[in-house]
């Protein structure tokens, strides 16, 4: 208490009164927002009855022989910047967070006919205690933001060659995009959230027109990208997403508006997903082996560390 007290004091003696009371009413607003998604969270995995949405689809229920998963992308969003040649349908993800996307599709599951490939390292955290085993699992590497995630050029290249490789496989290839950190279109490093709450990004600067901008130049930059594996993969291909993401809209029960993609919040900017079933002509010859390529041995330190810088943990 003392602490805190003094902390105020310092800031008062530095700032002035203004300044100290504008910090006050932001650390308040940003407290209730925080408050919010831990009451919706709760309240929803108490109606649902678990830890996920179950309401959403099971990934491995449906028909693909190519998954290609955009982090945090939007069906709205989606619908209005591609081009691709195929059908868009829309499907209700299992999560509103990454780790609740991967331990409700992954729990228990054992399938050596699918390798995966991403630049989210969620699973790696999860897979032993998920007890999920993949013929074979890879984590890009990262070369953007000071190492915290993978360009979208480097992913596809990455992913181009890791199809080659296991063309009998079914293959889910995870770009972090448009997940911030944001990029501009041409592919430059743009910027970081530096917060969720509203109040706190105007304060720093950010309208919702400048985060709103950020998102769609970023998914712009990883669907651009996106024709280069298409070309080169073959079978039938799904493009979706693990989540949505909040661009100033409003969870539930509790209707305060947000950022990012609180856990447990199954609102529809949140859970519908873009289902783009790309044209395709034939199909994979899917072979399911009797064992994984190798056993996946996470270094917990590693993706400790990542999760760390990207916000995480």
């Amino acid at each position: 208490m003392g602490s805190t007290f003094e902390q105020v004091w310092e800031t008062y003696q530095r700032e002035g009164i203004r300044y100290l009371a504008k910090e006050l009413y932001l650390t308040s607003r940003c407290k209730s927002i925080a408050a919010a998604e831990r009451y919706n969270r709760r309240y929803n995995h108490w109606r649902s009855g678990t830890d996920f949405n179950t309401n959403g689809i099971s990934i491995f229920d449906e028909d693909w022989d190519n998954l290609i998963i955009l982090d945090a992308c939007r069906y709205d969003r989606f619908a209005k910047l591609h081009d691709f040649d195929g059908n868009l349908e829309s499907r209700i993800s299992r999560g509103s967070k990454t780790w609740e996307f991967i331990r409700a599709n992954f729990r228990n599951e054992k399938r050596y006919d699918t390798v995966y490939l991403t630049d989210n390292p969620w699973y790696s955290k999860l897979a032993d205690e998920l007890k999920s085993e993949l013929y074979h699992y890879e984590l890009m590497e990262q070369d953007s933001f000071d190492g915290t995630v993978t360009h979208p050029k480097t992913a596809t290249n990455a992913a181009i060659e890791y199809t080659t490789r296991f063309d009998d496989k079914r293959c889910i290839i995870h770009y972090y995009q448009p997940h911030e950190p944001y990029f501009t279109e041409d592919g430059a490093e743009l910027h970081r959230m530096e917060a969720t709450c509203p109040a706190r990004l105007r304060h720093r600067g950010y309208t919702r027109e400048d985060i709103v901008g950020a998102y769609e130049s970023t998914l712009s930059l990883v669907l651009e990208e996106l024709p280069r594996l298409l070309d080169h993969i073959k079978g039938k291909t799904v493009i979706t997403a693990d989540h949505g993401e909040l661009l100033g809209d409003r969870m539930k029960p509790i209707p305060l508006k947000t950022y990012e993609h609180p856990e447990g919040v199954y609102v529809d900017e949140l859970v519908c997903v873009p289902w783009f079933i790309v044209d395709y002509d034939d199909r994979k010859e899917i072979v399911e082996s009797e064992e994984p390529a190798e056993i996946f041995t996470p270094d917990e330190s590693e993706i400790e560390e990542q999760l760390q810088d990207l916000g995480y943990l």
